[in-house]
């Protein structure tokens, strides 16, 4: 209170307060400037011992400490420096205190180490650490500069202030003395039973949620149904969002609506109504989430490891090996996936798209997915937009930016996916980002049209073939149909047809590949794939009884596979389900530290050694508590203010959560594909929070006016529908692809390989010799595509994986694998002990010649094709024998 009053007083002689601060602030930048030249570089001196780098900012500092030190001392005069300045601040006062104290915020945290890792560290190529350490005499200047500037004109200016809240003038102050504007000032209105009551009114749904939410986790730690580990697939946490990026949300959301209270305000009210701003505010957050995830660079993890010799480059692993070997056989022209039953069909098609715009190099490729994944942090600010506000938005847009940051510089220590990972959870992610704003397109017209159903169901219907456990949507979706046609009791024909048109959209997606499979496997892939989960489910080791709390779970080659019965299923899907939960709750910060990422993923949430089962400090379950108030509040306001159609993200989480549970997968990489749902609620929450916090205030109306009578024209929606047709008929495309080689062509294999006579010579060998050779009973000779390559010291185990076989390590070896006419091939070469890795020609065409061993092919002779600088890989020590 001392404070507000200190504020409202008239200091006297206010017109001397602009010179004092501004001499005072030249000086100490002659101070630091001295301070530089005293101080040498410790390497790469010029002149008189100083970096080129630091003649730069003692430059710097020299011309900004003259500028204000002349405008200090002529400040009383009317030359025309002085006069442009005065006139300036006169005329947009408002304005510039909004700049001075955000720029007093951005300065301040920026000399924090945990704030630099959000702002600075991805720069590292630019501002090493070591070129950030020296500079931090240089931010303690400005900031100083830029705190003494804000006071002096707060206080020589205090007239042209007066319009603003009262909380915004102490929010300077808060900023100087670390006193909190959204509390300064309101002792009084907090103890208002009038405003308790009205908060009450407002925000009962929230406080509900929250007090249901309290009672799931108490029955979690009481029962442990979550906490005690299966044997299988049981994950660790998703990716943690640091304390200190909450904060960066908070600030962005308090300085947008500071945006609100300065002098171009009205401008950007007028902009942010115009029908352009959802197109630049969605290109300005894709481009911000392109640069930020392509700027990080990606470490060793376990769906992209390495880089590793021969080529020193990553390639795909596991999962991700799997998906881009189908989408490689698509553009080989031998069908998708070899023409083999998939699951994943139009996951392996997008592989294939990724590879004809990036070639076969795995950093391009993964640049061109970002460029596509980047939609997702715009997506959700368009969803965030319609359900709260233009704010809640931006926040979430940047809560997603920065989660999907911290999970590549964490994959080396927690190997989930991340957006330069080739697997299927985050495409599946923005297709159910896409699905969701179509759905709240649908659920808001006042007349169901049926362009925005056929386009969600469409787009249901890929991500089916991207990821199985979207299959739940198709159900889902009809019952929050029918749930909001009850609520509203208007034009039930019209909800019907629109629903019809929902299925329809999907099953025009789904029906060239579905009837394929029908064709040549006798079912779908996704019934196939329903059936393979169940089967799968009903023989899982009984493992959900055989732990409890302080006990670390029975590994899973000490039990044995059984039936299950139904009670026992439904437990153990229940365990997986609450797991599912309690781990993606757990991305949001419990450390009230600014502490590193790399610091805190050592938390036992994140350790995939030592299972964690529940233990929490104190410290954490306080907030753990403040997280899910900050999620009640989110999803209260939702649900508050659009009913079930403000619930339809929460609906898409729960059941795809269900359905992960089903088929026994929890935590990991198993919640990427809707973990955005809970940061779409959780920067609601903050809002929120915020707003009551300024003002007690009733939330504002919708942003986004219900939608208008649907038009009736057809032409959207029937070309929507062929062109999911098409997309749905993209795997035939494969087979009039042209290609360089006859793959199954024995005769043209021997074609080719007698035009590599000469080379073949230059290494000894005639072609009579290979002759000889194919005659014995496990000679091999095909054509393939190779890729994949890795070398392998003597002794070096090759990765555990299903997809690789287990390949005698005594020698050291060349690894690849060939994808040829009928199926795919593991071919090891040996080498000479001391011979170096060569090169690869990782993608070429080329012939194998070796023999046949268990799980893989023993390489006496790669022969690229389709790389004019590869030489011949040979055998070490060749014999062209198989005995």
């Amino acid at each position: 209170m001392a404070m507000v009053k200190l504020l409202k007083m008239s200091p006297p002689n206010k017109e001397k307060q602009m010179p004092i601060v501004l001499v005072l602030s030249g000086l100490e930048g002659l101070g630091l400037f001295v301070s530089i030249l005293l101080t040498k570089s410790v390497e790469g001196g010029i002149i008189f011992g100083l970096s080129a780098a630091r003649m730069a900012t003692a430059g710097a500092v020299l011309a900004g400490s003259v500028l204000l030190f002349i405008l200090g001392l002529k400040w009383d005069t009317q030359t025309g420096l002085t006069r442009r300045t005065k006139k300036t601040i006169q005329d947009h006062t408002t304005t510039i205190i909004f700049f001075l104290f955000w720029a007093c915020v951005f300065f301040s945290f920026l000399q924090s180490p945990a704030w630099y890792q959000i702002i600075l560290a991805p720069f590292d190529s630019l501002l090493s650490p070591q070129v950030y350490s020296q500079l931090r005499p240089l931010l303690i200047w400005i900031t100083a500069v830029l705190i003494q500037l804000a006071l002096g004109i707060t206080l020589t200016q205090k007239s042209e202030l007066d319009h603003i809240a009262p909380q915004q003038r102490i929010f300077l102050v808060w900023l100087l003395l670390g006193i909190d504007g959204l509390f300064s000032g309101r002792v009084q209105q907090t103890l208002d039973k009038e405003r308790w009551r009205k908060f009450w009114h407002t925000h009962k749904t929230s406080l509900l949620i929250f007090l249901g939410m309290l009672a799931v986790w108490i029955g979690i730690a009481v029962t442990n149904i979550g906490l005690t580990p299966d044997s299988k697939f049981w994950n660790i946490a998703g990716i943690p969002i640091l304390w200190h990026q909450v904060v960066f949300i908070v600030l962005l959301a308090l300085c947008l609506f500071d945006v609100s209270r300065a002098d171009f305000s009205p401008g950007l009210d007028r902009l942010s109504h115009k029908s352009i701003f959802p197109i630049l505010a969605v290109i300005l957050i894709w481009a911000a989430a392109v640069l930020v995830w392509q700027i990080e660079p990606l470490k060793h993890t376990y769906f992209s490891p390495g880089p590793y010799p021969p080529n020193y480059v990553k390639y795909p692993f596991s999962d991700a090996r799997w998906f881009d070997t189908g989408g490689q056989y698509f553009l080989m022209g031998e069908g998708l996936n070899n023409n083999r039953l998939t699951d994943r069909p139009y996951l392996m098609i997008y592989h294939a798209g990724l590879h004809l715009l990036g070639g076969q190099q795995y950093d391009r490729i993964a640049f061109f997915q970002i460029i596509l994944l980047a939609f997702i942090p715009a997506g959700l600010f368009l969803i965030s937009w319609k359900l709260h506000s233009k704010t809640a938005g931006l926040a979430v847009a940047a809560l997603y930016i920065l989660k999907e940051k911290n999970a590549i510089a964490a994959a080396f220590k927690i190997g989930l996916v991340n957006p330069k990972v080739l697997t299927s959870e985050l495409p599946n992610a923005l297709l159910l980002v896409l699905i969701t704003i179509c759905l709240l397109h649908w659920f808001r017209q006042e007349k169901p049209g049926i362009l925005w159903p056929i386009l969600a169901g469409g787009l249901t219907g890929l991500a089916i073939g991207v990821r199985g456990n979207s299959l739940i949507i198709l159900p889902l979706v009809v019952l929050l149909a029918v749930l909001v046609l009850l609520k509203e009791r208007i034009l039930i024909k019209q909800w019907l047809l629109s629903g019809a048109f929902f299925l329809l959209g999907a099953g025009v997606l789904l029906a060239p590949y579905s009837i394929d499979n029908l064709i040549h496997h006798g079912s779908p892939f996704w019934l196939t794939k329903i059936q393979d989960v169940l089967i799968r489910s009903e023989e899982q080791p009984l493992s959900f009884q055989t732990t409890t709390r302080n006990q670390k779970p029975v590994p899973s080659s000490e039990l044995q596979a059984q039936n299950i019965s139904t009670k026992e299923y439904a437990l153990m899907a229940a365990g997986h389900f609450f797991h599912n939960e309690i781990t993606t709750v757990l991305m949001l910060p419990i450390n009230w530290q600014a502490v590193t990422l790399n610091d805190a993923i050592q938390h036992p949430i994140w350790d995939s050694d030592e299972t964690w089962i529940g233990d929490l400090t104190a410290g954490e379950t306080i907030a753990l508590g403040i997280n899910l108030l900050i999620l009640a509040f989110g999803i209260g306001n939702a649900a508050q203010r659009w009913g079930i159609t403000g619930l339809a993200p929460v609906a898409i989480h729960l059941m795809y959560n269900l359905t992960n549970a089903a088929a026994h997968t929890s935590g990991g990489r198993y919640l990427v594909s809707t973990d955005w749902v809970l940061l779409l609620y959780f920067a609601a929450g903050i809002i929120t929070i915020v707003q009551a916090l300024r003002g007690w205030q009733t939330p504002p109306p919708p942003t986004v006016p219900a939608e208008s009578p649907a038009s009736h024209k057809v032409i959207l929606p029937a070309f929507s529908l062929v062109g999911f047709l098409l997309i749905g008929s993209i795997f035939l495309v494969s087979s009039l692809i042209p290609q360089p080689y006859e793959l199954g062509n024995r005769d043209a294999y021997w074609r080719y390989l007698e035009n590599q006579g000469d080379n073949l010579a230059e290494i000894g060998l005639e072609i009579s010799q290979i002759e000889t050779f194919m005659m014995e009973e496990n000679a091999v000779f095909n054509l393939g595509l190779a890729l994949y390559p890795r070398y392998y010291q003597a002794g070096e185990e090759t990765q555990i994986s299903s997809y690789l076989p287990r390949i005698p390590a005594e020698d050291a070896r060349i690894y690849f694998l060939m994808l040829e006419a009928n199926d795919h091939r593991h071919v090891s070469i040996t080498l000479m002990p001391d011979e170096p890795a060569p090169a690869f020609p990782h993608g070429a065409y080329g012939l194998i010649i070796g023999c046949k061993q268990d799980g893989y092919t023993e390489g006496k002779l790669f022969i690229p094709l389709s790389s004019a600088d590869s030489r011949i890989l040979t055998e070490g020590n060749l014999s062209l024998t198989c005995d």
